[in-house]
This record gives structure tokens, C-alpha cells and sequence, in this order.
């Protein structure tokens, strides 16, 4: 973990899994990491959701590779590990950052000891949404508020993923919020106004944006989805609820 991840920070943690961003050696990008404790998980009689939630990422990352859809965060890859990303390297909640604020090469090779404890745990490599999650980029804006122009532009590429999923895969996301949808800056060297082309059917929906603007939201966290095709239709029940 340590020679392939020389860096990482912790992101964020929530009922099942942790996610941090990494710096990948192997193919000098940087990533977003999450990483699941299956032994926890078992305990707790949840172990479907490991499986789910990866099946579902790799369907959707598909849409992406395809070019279907672009809006839901991509699977890059998937091993698992007896142990767990260590504290005082990957971070965590009090120390964020125990490696500093980004990747520098330390010049000569580290040598880490293995730790002594063991366990099993599920690592999901992504592609990094560097804006974070729609909460947070909330948080940063003036006055915590989107122009019309972008919130109708964010909302609609969430709107789309999710018309996307369905009518692909019959996938209900049932865990839509700003936490789970992630921003993308929009890579382009030009200047001027950014448009974003989709299309369905015989329609062509264009977005426009000033590129201080352009982003392209992400739909992901698949853990409470369904792809079930005979739920399709079925009354919304308290049980999707969260």
C-alpha cells in the first residue's frame, strides 16, 4: 500500500467504507481510493452490500468508458488487502494530511513495516472529482449559493444519470443527495463559454456556461441501489428512507 500509495489524505467516512485521495505511483495520477472493512461489515449481516455496491460500479463506470453517460464517478480498479490504510500515512479524521498537502518524492525509497493486525478490506480505486463533493463546493461559493445558470446545469446532469442508469441497467439510486454527487472541473484549454452536448432521442440539450463554471457533476455511492427489473414501478416504501 505504502510504496504504490506514497501519499494520501482522508476525505470522508461513512456507514460501511472510507475514502481517501492517493497518489498512485504506478500511473502517476492521483485518485480517489474508497475502502471497505469486510469483517465489519459481516458482522453487522450487510455483506450483500460489498458486492452490490461494486457490480453497480462497474456498470455504471461502462456508461462513462462508452461514452453514453459521462455523470457517475468511474471504477478504475478493485483488490483487496489484509490490512488496513494506516493512520499515520493515509490520515484520518483528527489529522487529515499526516503526509503533507500534496505528493513530493522523497527522493529515496521508504521502507515500511507490515502491520501486525489482519483483517479484510475492499479497496475501490475511482477517478477524483477535484472539486469534491456538491456539499462542500455549496460551502465554498459566495453567500453558499450556485447561479441559476449552474444549479439548473448541475441538477440537470444528476437528472440525467439517473434517467441513464434506469434505462440501462433498471437502476434505482434510492441515496440521491449533494454528499453523493461530485464535481469535476471541465478540462479544456480554451477561453470563452464551455457547452456541454447531450443527447435523448431525436433531442439535443446544450449546456452553456462560463468555463469559471463549467463542471460536470457525478453521481456515486451505489450501496442502497437496486437493479432488480421486477421492482420496477413498486410503490417508494419507508425502507428508502435515509
Amino acid at each position: 500500500l505504502s510504496s504504490t500509495f506514497p501519499w494520501a489524505c482522508f476525505l470522508s467516512e461513512g456507514a460501511y467504507k472510507r475514502v481517501y485521495k492517493v497518489f498512485n505511483r504506478t500511473h502517476r495520477v492521483e485518485e480517489a481510493v474508497s475502502v471497505m472493512d469486510v469483517d465489519q461489515i459481516q458482522s453487522t449481516g450487510n455483506m450483500n452490500v460489498v458486492g452490490a455496491e461494486l457490480a453497480v460500479s462497474v456498470m455504471l463506470s461502462s456508461l462513462v468508458r462508452r461514452g453514453v453517460c459521462p455523470n457517475f464517478v468511474a471504477t478504475r480498479g478493485v483488490f483487496s488487502c489484509p490490512f488496513e490504510p494506516p493512520a499515520h500515512h493515509w490520515g484520518c479524521v483528527e489529522n487529515k494530511r499526516p503526509r503533507g498537502h500534496a505528493y513530493t518524492s522523497p527522493g529515496i525509497t521508504e521502507m515500511h513495516r507490515e502491520p501486525r493486525q489482519r483483517g479484510r478490506y475492499q479497496y475501490i480505486r475511482m477517478e477524483l472529482c477535484d472539486e469534491g463533493d456538491a456539499e462542500e463546493f455549496l460551502k465554498r461559493q459566495p453567500e453558499e449559493s450556485l447561479s441559476p445558470c449552474q444549479a439548473r446545469q448541475i441538477l440537470f446532469q444528476v437528472s440525467f444519470a439517473l434517467h441513464a442508469a434506469a434505462d440501462k441497467f433498471s437502476l434505482k439510486h434510492y441515496d440521491v443527495k449533494l454528499l453523493n454527487v461530485f464535481l469535476k472541473r471541465v478540462a479544456t484549454p480554451k477561453t470563452g463559454e464551455v457547452i456541454l452536448r447531450y443527447g435523448l432521442g431525436q433531442h439535443i440539450f446544450s449546456l452553456r456556461s462560463p468555463q469559471e463554471e463549467a463542471v460536470v457533476a457525478k453521481l456515486a455511492d451505489y450501496g442502497t441501489a437496486n437493479v432488480d427489473l421486477a421492482s420496477n414501478g413498486q410503490h417508494v416504501t419507508i425502507a428508502q428512507f435515509t
